[in-house]
């Protein structure tokens, strides 16, 4: 509880490391892996885009409270990322915060063709921690080292904060409303991700808010309880709603035990909105779900990030090349000749 307080406390500062959301940052993101694999192939992955894993996004206003909020249970999403990328808790953990936060983020901007993503760079064991999310609520995400183990304490929750450490966060939004990309970063700030881009939010973009993410897991390791929710101070909001915010969060149980343990979400919301009797909820039609935009035209795109030698290496070995997709382990073989075309590209900009 005393770290969803702090976070509520980000309401209250003001003008720490603005960063704004101009074009501070350069993300070069690969969603593939090229090494020597063997299994699947693309045919063996049609599940993905199934929509048997869905949670629907739910939107709320209080005009006289002064803000807007959005909840989501996003349990069967992040279960289903930890099994096909066969993650360990503390990676689940952490990747499937991430993606929960970038959800709730997008969900918010209100832009239908948008997309967000969170990027957080720290010195932890972990590695990048990466997810997105688009407005329709299609999450995903990964880190560097999905199975990492780290020493467990008894009686002491898993260290998500220390497996990702010091470094920057970095938040990204894409959208056919901008002619580039706008990109945001922050240092992090606890590594503890809800922290974090609450304070991205209130630093970067001046948008007083707060955020609860939480994923549990079960003495096996499967993830057995995710989801979130997102409360933004409209600019009219009065000391007194904050303090109340701050105050319902505080009383409120842990989100993902209480998904765990099967509980009325209704329930839930109404401990997070005690004291509001004007909350109303708003149409929302986007549902959480897995879903990797990976395809082969995507791949072969990426690679014109590599270097021009280093492809003409590729092309002149004459082998196939195993490509495998680091969000759903989904697997592709490239040919020469499609890095030839490639190299015919590069050399013609």
């Amino acid at each position: 509880m005393k770290k969803t307080v702090e976070v509520l406390g980000l309401i209250r500062e003001k003008g720490k490391e603005i960063a704004g959301p101009t074009l501070i940052c350069k993300l070069q993101h690969f969603d593939f892996l090229l090494s020597p694999i063997k299994g699947h192939n693309e045919e063996n992955f049609e599940f993905m885009t199934t929509s048997d894993n869905r949670s629907k996004f739910r939107k709320f206003m209080s005009p006289k409270g002064g803000f807007r909020a959005c909840f989501v249970d996003a349990t069967a999403a992040v279960e289903k990322m930890q099994s096909l990328q066969n993650s360990y808790p503390l990676a689940s953990m952490a990747v499937g915060r991430a993606m929960i936060g970038a959800g709730l983020m997008a969900i918010m901007l209100d832009d239908e063709e948008g997309r967000l993503s969170v990027h957080f760079q720290g010195d932890g064991p972990l590695g990048t921690v990466f997810a997105e999310s688009n407005h329709q609520g299609h999450l995903r995400g990964f880190c560097t080292h999905p199975q990492l183990q780290m020493p467990y304490v008894s009686g002491k929750p898993l260290n998500v904060s220390k497996a990702i450490g010091n470094g920057t966060l970095a938040v990204v939004r894409t959208s056919k409303k901008f002619a580039e990309p706008q990109q945001g970063m922050v240092q992090i700030q606890s590594g503890e991700v809800a922290q974090d881009l609450a304070f991205f939010l209130t630093a970067s973009f001046q948008i007083p808010s707060a955020l609860v993410l939480g994923v549990s897991v079960n003495e096996y390791g499967k993830v057995t309880g995710a989801g979130g929710i997102h409360i933004e101070m409209l600019p009219d909001a009065e000391e007194d709603s904050i303090a109340q915010i701050e105050k319902n969060i505080k009383n409120a149980p842990s989100i993902s035990e209480y998904l765990e343990s099967g509980g009325d979400v209704q329930q839930l919301l109404n401990i997070f909105f005690d004291g509001f009797p004007d909350i109303k909820e708003l149409e929302m039609e986007a549902e959480a779900e897995f879903r990797c935009q990976c395809n082969r035209q995507r791949f072969e795109t990426s690679l014109q990030l590599f270097p021009l030698d280093e492809l003409k290496e590729m092309q002149t070995s004459g082998e196939t090349i195993d490509a495998q997709c680091e969000f759903c382990g989904k697997r592709y073989k490239i040919q020469p000749e499609a890095i030839g075309r490639v190299i015919r590209l590069k050399t013609d900009q």
